[in-house]
């Protein structure tokens, strides 16, 4: 459904949009509400989106502007991780709006959290333990090329 801007609602918590080659734009306004600066992490959680470009706006000016995705150097990220990842600095008492371009040649998922940024990396090592934990079996299981009983 379109707002009064001409943007329309996700319709759901992780936009999904298929096999397209178009980009589609995400628009998110963020308040800091707090007399402090908040420092933030905007985490998109599906590496294989080719190109994801962050625009970060706050009265009709651009304070940002970050690139990543799959066909963007791994070496120019701003945070060298296998999810997109994205610092912001919010503003003691500012709203800023955040744009998104989004194109990929895979599947169109959008999955995006906004962290607190040490809840970001400790979710993340518990996330790694887990994997560490599932690809371990696996490898337990084909050097004894027997399943597990």
């Amino acid at each position: 459904r379109a707002t009064a801007a001409g943007w329309q609602s996700a319709g759901a918590s992780v936009p999904n949009l298929g096999f397209t080659r178009s980009p589609f734009w995400f628009h998110l306004q963020l308040q800091n509400t707090a007399g402090v600066p908040l420092q933030r992490l905007l985490e998109v959680e599906y590496a294989l989106l080719d190109t994801v470009a962050l625009y970060v706006v706050q009265s009709g000016a651009e304070l940002q502007h970050s690139l990543a995705g799959n066909r963007v150097l791994f070496t120019t990220r701003v945070i060298p991780h296998r999810h997109l990842l994205f610092p912001l600095t919010l503003e003691p008492h500012a709203t800023v709006d955040l744009y998104l371009r989004v194109k990929s040649a895979y599947g169109m998922q959008v999955p995006l959290t906004l962290w607190q940024e040490r809840a970001f990396w400790v979710t993340d090592q518990r996330r790694l333990g887990w994997q560490f934990l599932y690809y371990g079996l696996i490898a337990v299981m084909v050097i004894e090329e027997r399943p597990l009983r």
